[in-house]
């Protein structure tokens, strides 16, 4: 059979106008935490750290260390700024502590510090958790970030910025006795006019270094780098290392990051990788229209199966009424009888006592008299024994009685 060109030509046309217009789609975002470098969704932080490679003097890389490993690198001498993003707890806390001690300047945005509270005298405590669905009414409101810290350089950009509620996930308090620089404050206003103020960014002087905690870890992503008050908050934070390299390590990243948002993210990163996916495609595209030819052969005739169980019954009853077996028939009629008023009514006929007990139930159910239906039972059970000899006329008998039981139910 010949294939229909024109009918071929408008299934790739089809394709091509479908699969075009899919690409120029807006994509769709994923808010899930990642903190990752190769991460381009809100929450990631690839432009944020394009933005900062590209505007730190001193250079600005990422890596996978540790706070263990960065104080065992040898290589390590001068003193440099570190950047540590989690919303989990900061299980290394006490190393990033130590860092600081060797003239280090270190940024913590996690969602608990709570190793170093005793000995820098502050807490981190829970305050919400961003989930896009649930913002709505009071918790899409924006509240104030305000910026408290003493920095140069920025005298002519405002201190105040507005930020969404659901974005301060954590807060920071502080005891008596901290020794610190408050430097980001938070204040909500409530539909009620009441204000839920904290602080989300502190300065510890550590040693030689210098410890900055910031309990609302998702500020340092590409969601506020790409706002105009949020990038003016990173820029003020990273004002405070600008005099150094800085690294920010990846290895504290929640295990749930998600570095790609599609199965060929790797393959449409580079131009020649993403033409052969194009080619690849169509030459599928084509081979499937080629050899999509129709193939004639013959169906055959399906024949429903037959039902056989009934064959098969009247089969078991015939070879029982010639070897004359009454008191097997009835005993197994007796049976079925007792499972079948067993499963309907709960209630075993073939225990004498449970039988009387519940006798009125039986009369209600079947519409029979009691002693009709105790007659039954025990003469059925007693030409069941096989005692005596039964006729075929006592065998018929029998069995329709025990019928009658059950179509009364």
């Amino acid at each position: 059979m010949k294939i229909n060109v024109k009918f071929v030509i408008v299934i790739l046309l089809l394709v091509a106008v479908a699969f075009a217009i899919e690409y120029q789609m807006p994509r769709r975002f994923s808010w899930e935490y990642s903190f990752s470098h190769e991460d381009d969704q809100p929450f990631g932080c690839m432009i944020m750290d394009s933005v900062l490679s590209a505007s730190l003097p001193h250079g600005y890389e990422v890596q996978n260390s540790t706070f263990r490993e960065m104080l065992e690198d040898s290589t390590i001498k001068a003193p440099i700024g570190i950047i540590a993003l989690t919303d989990q707890r900061m299980a290394d806390a006490s190393r990033a502590y130590r860092l600081a001690e060797r003239g280090h300047v270190v940024l913590l945005g996690c969602g608990n510090a709570n190793d170093l509270k005793d000995t820098l005298h502050f807490e981190v405590t829970w305050r919400t958790r961003f989930i896009l669905n649930e913002m709505t009414g009071q918790d899409a409101v924006k509240g104030r970030l305000r910026w408290i810290g003493q920095e140069s350089g920025y005298a002519n950009h405002p201190a105040v910025y507005s930020v969404y509620n659901k974005l301060i996930t954590e807060r920071i308090i502080l005891d008596e006795n901290a020794v610190c620089t408050p430097l980001l404050q938070y204040e909500m206003v409530s539909a009620n006019n009441l204000s839920d103020t904290c602080v989300v960014a502190v300065s510890f002087p550590v040693g030689k270094g210098e410890l900055i905690v910031l309990s609302a870890p998702l500020l340092m992503t590409n969601y506020t780098m790409l706002d105009e008050g949020g990038s003016a908050v990173i820029g003020r934070l990273m004002n405070r290392m600008k005099h150094l390299h800085v690294v920010r390590t990846q290895r504290y990243m929640p295990a749930t990051a998600r570095n790609e948002t599609s199965p060929f993210y790797v393959l449409l990163q580079k131009p020649p990788l993403r033409w052969a996916l194009y080619l690849s495609f169509l030459t599928i595209l084509l081979l499937m229209a080629f050899t999509a030819r129709r193939r004639q052969r013959a169906i055959p005739v399906m024949v429903a199966p037959e039902n056989r169980n009934l064959e098969f019954v009247k089969l078991i009853g015939s070879l029982y009424w010639q070897e004359h077996n009454h008191a097997d028939l009835i005993k197994k009629k007796l049976n079925y009888t007792a499972e079948t008023i067993r499963r309907e009514t709960g209630v075993d006929i073939m225990d004498e006592q449970v039988m009387k007990k519940n006798m009125d139930l039986l009369v209600r159910l079947t519409g029979m008299d009691a002693h009709r239906l105790s007659d039954i039972v025990i003469n059925a059970k007693v030409a069941a024994t096989g005692m005596y000899d039964i006729s075929d006329k006592e065998l018929k008998a029998h069995i329709a009685d025990l019928n009658e039981m059950t179509q009364n139910l």
